[in-house]
């Protein structure tokens, strides 16, 4: 049923059929077909989005990679951003590291900072830290990325960790938790 819905998105089944797709595992017909209707589509539309993460594709990065650079919606782009990430593809990742480096909203540099800790964003290591050091930054933001490091196994990040004398005004709980993560 769902495949055939795709063969007629003029009769609107096709918006229920991706809101499916995004529940559960794909077949590779069905991948096929997600990333077929995410070329078609210029603008982001939210079951697509959320089905072509649902892929888990390499395929699906570039798609999800533009509509991200065309979207100014904040919702729309935190959705984008969370599809990217479960595609886990080399494009994905260094589009998110980018972001993570240039991005202005804070409300996209949290997600992106867990982001880039749930996905273990090697080179993104150096940027949480400054961020975490930075005593200009907001006090949310510090504290997640310190959060974020605990994801990190490396002994730049371990370093830094244990010598972190900065003081985090929020979520000081996670910061605590964060330490006796890394002194394990």
């Amino acid at each position: 049923i769902l495949l055939r819905a795709f063969g007629v998105p003029e009769d609107g089944v096709l918006g229920v059929a991706l809101a499916v797709a995004a529940q559960g595992k794909m077949s590779d017909e069905l991948k096929a077909k997600v990333i077929v209707a995410g070329l078609q589509y210029e603008t982001s539309l939210p079951s697509l989005v959320d089905a072509l993460g649902q892929t888990r594709s390499h395929e699906a990065a570039p798609i999800l990679i533009h509509q991200l650079s065309q979207e100014e919606n904040l919702a729309a782009r935190l959705t984008l951003l969370l599809a990217l990430e479960k595609t886990n593809s080399k494009e994905a990742r260094q589009t998110l590291l980018q972001l993570l480096k240039e991005e202005s909203d804070s409300l996209v540099v949290e997600h992106l900072i867990a982001i880039a800790g749930r996905m273990k964003l090697a080179d993104a290591a150096g940027v949480l830290i400054d961020l975490a050091d930075d005593v200009t930054a907001p006090a949310k933001l510090r504290s997640e990325a310190l959060w974020a490091l605990s994801e990190f196994d490396n002994d730049r990040v371990k370093d830094f960790l244990s010598d972190y004398e900065g003081e985090v005004e929020e979520n000081e709980s996670k910061v605590r938790a964060l330490h006796l993560l890394n002194n394990m």
